[in-house]
Order: C-alpha cells, then sequence, then structure tokens
C-alpha cells in the first residue's frame, strides 16, 4: 500500500488537470502535496516517465527520514521527561547519619533543624513543628541535666544521643522512611553554621565566666 498523508483525502475530488499542476509545482506545493496528488493520479491509471517516478521516490524517501527522525526526537524527549520527572520527585534530605552525627556532636538542637528541614522540604509542616517542639524540650532536659550534673559531659551526651535516636525512630522512620529513594544533602553548609555557633557559645561562656570571676 502506497504511504498516504495529510493531502491525501483532500486530492481525490481534483480533477486529473489539478492533480498535475500540484504534482509539476515544485516551488508552489509542499513535497506531502505533491506526492499525495502523485499517488491520487497512480491510482486513477495515470502514467509517469521514469524521471517523474524517481524523483516522487526521492520525494517519498526523503518525507519518510523526515518522520523518522521527528518520531526519535519525540522519544527521546519524551524519555528526557521522564527522566526528569523522576528525579524531581526525588527530593534532597540531610541523611539520618547527618541528623544523628549533627545531634551527638554538638545538641539536639542542630539535629532536630536538619530534621525540621527535611520534613519541611515533604510539606509535612504539622509534623515539622512537633520536631521543633521535641528538640526544646531536650534542650530543657539538656540544661537540666548540665545544671545538676556539674556540667558533666558524658550525661550531656547521653541526652543527645536519646534526643537522636528520639529523631530517627520517631521522626525519621514514621514520617520519612517510607521514601524508597532520595538524595544526600551536603552537610558543609550546616557544619559550617554549627562549628561558628558552637564556639560562640563556648565563647560567651568563657567570658561570662571571666567576668563573674572578676566580679567575686
Amino acid at each position: 500500500m502506497e504511504r498516504e498523508n495529510q493531502y491525501s483525502k483532500y486530492y481525490k475530488n481534483n480533477t486529473i488537470k489539478e492533480l498535475k499542476e500540484v504534482v509539476v509545482q515544485v516551488h508552489d506545493y509542499e513535497d506531502e502535496a505533491r506526492l499525495a496528488a502523485f499517488l491520487e493520479l497512480k491510482n486513477r491509471g495515470e502514467t509517469f516517465t521514469q524521471e517523474e517516478l524517481l524523483e516522487m521516490e526521492t520525494i517519498k524517501n526523503r518525507l519518510i527520514e523526515i518522520e523518522g527522525k521527528e518520531t526519535s526526537k519525540k522519544a527521546d524527549t519524551s524519555i528526557l521527561a521522564d527522566e526528569v520527572s523522576e528525579e524531581a520527585v526525588i527530593p534532597n534530605l540531610y541523611s539520618p547519619t547527618a541528623i544523628l552525627g549533627f545531634t551527638i556532636l554538638f545538641s539536639v538542637l542542630f539535629g532536630g533543624i536538619l530534621m525540621f528541614l527535611n520534613l519541611r522540604k515533604l510539606n509535612k509542616k504539622a509534623t515539622a513543628i512537633n520536631v521543633l517542639l521535641i528538640t526544646v524540650g531536650f534542650m530543657f532536659l539538656g540544661g537540666v541535666v548540665a545544671k545538676f550534673s556539674g556540667m558533666n559531659q558524658w550525661l550531656v551526651m547521653l541526652v543527645n544521643i536519646i534526643g537522636g535516636i528520639v529523631l530517627i525512630e520517631f521522626f525519621w522512620k514514621k514520617h520519612i522512611g517510607n521514601l524508597t529513594q532520595f538524595n544526600r544533602k551536603s552537610i558543609l553548609k550546616p557544619a559550617i553554621i554549627s562549628v561558628v555557633i558552637t564556639l560562640g557559645l563556648a565563647y560567651l561562656i568563657i567570658l561570662l565566666s571571666q567576668l563573674n570571676l572578676q566580679g567575686g
């Protein structure tokens, strides 16, 4: 069966003279139109010279090649769109290891902030607020432990570890753990901020201690 196109149905009502004019008008009609007119003439039993047959065959092959490229381009675009779509649903999150590490090395506050940002990223705003409340609670508990233990660092770290476990077990596993895949977000920026804040607080504590000694 000969290849038809968008013009084929239209040219079925044209006269033979009109069809021949379409075939020979190279500059006035598109290749698809000329090929459709040629096929209609052929179906009506018209004969053609070898040169005309060769020209139409060339046009047909050229159109098939163009159509193949367009189909391939559409397929590539579809694949790319699927890849972009798949990538778009994979969130960038701070990993459980990062959250636990920041909690133990610095305090529950830092780990809680990372978990808060994760939940905000996933549009779990209510749960994110709960994380902040839990974090504040552990900060208060850590302060009480530090005060009554004479700043015993092991007990303070124990509070941090418990806080980290709570963040992972009750928030990550319950609200994020169902995600099969996520991109690990860089911890460089929060690490720098955490170090700066920690050093600033340490300096402030030392300064206040010196002032108290001088005042005494």
